[in-house]
């Protein structure tokens, strides 16, 4: 969304004045801040701070249950699979998000250990 408005120094892009103000308010979010802080505080707390690479796992498009992936726009809020899973959009977001993190935590236990404060490390820390 940061991106060039795609024009040249001759013939500016289309909307440069609202892509720049759009830019500015999303910087101005700071999310990178924000993530790294919840990274602290986790670390601190002593849990697993886990982050889905969600342009790689498209959780608002794909089902929960089958795994399927359909190109949805913004205004479609239901989530309808051929399977027969039927929820809400967001619902069905969080339901795969949530089986990739089980999936990811599932991974670690398989490598690692889990200390009783919850953190993640080898079986030679614990």
């Amino acid at each position: 969304m940061t991106g060039s408005a795609r024009g040249t120094a001759e013939a500016l892009g289309r909307n440069l004045a609202q892509k720049a103000g759009l830019n500015r308010s999303i910087l101005d979010t700071a999310p990178a801040g924000y993530l790294n802080m919840l990274r602290y505080k986790a670390e601190e707390a002593g849990a697993e701070f886990l982050e889905a690479k969600t342009r790689e796992l498209k959780p608002s498009q794909r089902c929960p249950d089958c795994g399927a992936v359909r190109k949805k726009t913004l205004a479609e809020r239901h989530h309808d699979c051929d399977c027969g899973c039927r929820l809400g959009r967001d619902e069905a977001a969080a339901l795969v998000l949530l089986r990739w993190e089980l999936a990811q935590l599932r991974h670690c236990q398989n490598e690692e250990t889990i200390n009783p404060v919850g953190t993640v490390g080898d079986q030679a820390a614990a």
